[in-house]
């Protein structure tokens, strides 16, 4: 059964010194999340700080939604990306789906 939480990944490219993880907080395989229920998406960055969060909301491979790191909405039965960029530059990617009774 797919799982709500996903691996934190180093930044793609140097100076890396982020990781960034994908949650769907109250969407995973215990909760009852059913098709048309909104969902939060949950980007969290380590170490703290100041970073830009560009989401692809459409599985198309691009990350061209600039939002925050949390935003809540009703999801499709597709895999969600997120990037994480520093000030530096530096970026990391992450993915994964809620889970979704239909």
């Amino acid at each position: 059964m797919p799982s709500n939480h996903y691996a934190p990944r180093p930044l793609g490219r140097p100076p890396h010194p982020t990781t960034v993880t994908l949650t769907f907080p109250g969407a995973g395989p215990q909760d009852q999340k059913f098709e048309g229920d909104p969902v939060t998406f949950l980007a969290t960055a380590s170490p703290p700080g100041n970073y830009v969060y560009d989401w692809d909301l459409d599985n198309d491979g691009r990350y061209e939604s600039r939002r925050g790191a949390t935003f809540t909405q009703v999801p499709q039965n597709i895999l969600y990306g997120v990037r994480v960029q520093n000030a530096a530059g530096g970026w990391a990617t992450a993915e994964g789906a809620p889970v979704i009774f239909v």
